[in-house]
């Protein structure tokens, strides 16, 4: 696991992850900006709430994307037991 620097809030902090670090550097970048569009307009030093809203907002999009996931892959599934009744019809 490799240490890295990135930049949160004009903030420098260091993590350690298997991660490249573009990947973080991403990452950091997506953070920064809902910081930016839930905040009151000081970006380099939000404020307790705003990174808590923050948070917030991105938890919920991660459990939406989660049964998001969780729906196609039941549909996946089903589509297959159909394809494979239709190529090997149960004896």
């Amino acid at each position: 696991m490799e240490s890295h620097q990135i930049l949160l809030s004009g903030r420098s902090f260091r993590i350690r992850s298997e991660a490249q670090r573009s990947h973080l550097e991403t990452v950091a970048r997506y953070v920064d900006a809902r910081i930016e569009s839930l905040g009151d307009g000081n970006h380099q030093n939000p404020s307790q709430g705003t990174v808590l809203m923050t948070a917030f907002s991105i938890a919920d999009e991660l459990f939406q994307l989660r049964r998001e996931h969780e729906a196609l892959r039941e549909q996946i599934r089903a589509q297959s037991r159909a394809l494979l009744e239709r190529i090997a019809p149960p004896a």
